[in-house]
């Protein structure tokens, strides 16, 4: 039961009351609006403002006037902050960082935050910071991609492509790769892998304590070939184009794998790296050698 103010049509404003402490606002004899005896407010259709702005926000102004400005609107997809030049603000008065959260279809995707002054912060789904940007820098938890590569699992650093993109900017650092490359002697593959790092276009590589070299005679020439990346072109004249640092020794294994020197050099030829024995010795099948070199790629 209800006590009810109806708009009749035919008998004018009817009143009817009871002890409920419902109260019902009719017109033609059906509830428009209904208090319960708790003040809560329910309508039977859905508000029309008949003022305001078509898709605002309806808001407490000021004056604690329910109104629905220009400075916010909602048409069920978009939501628009039309302020000028006042930024809109978003402010958390209890504990915490955190200030939206981001889902899809129910799954939890992560928030967006702040930590205090001249800060902002993205968390992941279990609310641990990832990124910080403040006024000194960014900050990262984990590992970073560019040139749309996939960010590396494990540790933290900076992920570039598989292939490199190169930058034509004198200031952009483009590549960072390590691996492994199968080191030739003299037309013969050797059994061991050696390493490489290449940073942007300078390329460190070599191989240790390798066996299996075929015999090189003393002052005799030899070459390594099977470099992971050509060297650069541009510069220099004749077959010396392009060189870099190089260091090679083998450990005597007739004379207690004593040291003994070895010269060459890499350059821009057919043998990336000409060397020559200058050890004193034959060198032996079981003689392990040493390498290592830098050069600049193309």
């Amino acid at each position: 039961m209800a006590s009810s103010i109806n708009a009749s049509t035919t008998a004018g404003v009817v009143t009817t009351a009871d002890t409920s402490g419902v109260l019902n606002l009719q017109t033609a004899g059906t509830t428009a609006i209904s208090i319960d005896a708790s003040q809560a407010v329910s309508f039977t259709n859905s508000p029309t403002v008949t003022g305001g702005t078509a898709n605002g926000v309806a808001y407490l102004n000021g004056s604690k006037v329910l109104t629905t400005g220009s400075a916010l609107t909602y048409d069920s997809n978009t939501l628009s902050i039309s302020s000028g030049t006042t930024p809109f603000s978003l402010k958390r008065t209890g504990a915490g960082t955190t200030l939206i959260e981001l889902k899809q279809s129910g799954i939890d995707g992560g928030y967006i935050g702040t930590t205090g002054a001249n800060n902002f912060t993205f968390y992941n789904a279990s609310a641990s910071d990832l990124i910080t940007l403040n006024n000194t820098g960014l900050k990262t938890k984990t590992t970073i991609s560019v040139g749309d590569a996939t960010p590396s699992a494990s540790g933290a650093g900076i992920t570039f492509p598989a292939t490199q993109s190169a930058s034509t900017d004198a200031n952009t650092l483009d590549d960072y790769e390590e691996g492994t490359w199968t080191p030739v002697v003299n037309g013969t593959s050797l059994s061991s892998a050696g390493w490489y790092v290449k940073i942007g276009r300078n390329v460190y590589v070599g191989f240790n304590n390798v066996t299996g070299v075929a015999p090189i005679s003393n002052n005799a020439d030899f070459a390594i070939t099977g470099f992971p990346f050509s060297i650069k072109t541009d510069g220099g004249s004749g077959n010396y184009k392009f060189g870099g640092a190089a260091s090679i020794n083998i450990n005597d294994d007739s004379d207690s794998y004593k040291m003994l020197p070895m010269v060459g050099r890499m350059q821009n030829t057919s043998n990336p790296f000409g060397g020559t024995n200058r050890s004193g010795v034959l060198t032996t099948t079981a003689d392990p050698f040493n390498f290592s070199a830098f050069y600049v790629s193309d």
